[in-house]
């Protein structure tokens, strides 16, 4: 399998394109509300899928690899994360 340039410019392109907000709210001790909203700007791609990991830093929760397959193009999807 050989190396192909112009395939990874255009793919690390779209990743660039996406935009990520990260919400986070903590009502009380060790309890976090996570609400995480990923904007879809892949256009022109066969099966669009955006795929990401969610980890709390502080008190190592560990939600493992997520995706969402097929999101709507221009608009925004919501991920809602709780852990205590």
């Amino acid at each position: 399998m050989t190396f192909n340039i112009d395939r990874f410019i255009r793919t690390f392109a779209w990743f660039l394109v996406t935009q990520v907000t990260v919400v986070s709210q903590a009502g009380r001790s060790h309890f976090v509300t996570t609400e995480l909203n990923i904007r879809n700007e892949m256009q022109g791609l066969k099966r669009p899928e955006i795929v990401y990991y969610c980890q709390a830093i502080k008190s190592g929760l560990e939600y493992g690899w997520r995706r969402a397959k097929k999101p709507p193009l221009g608009h925004t999807f919501h991920v809602h994360l709780e852990g205590g």
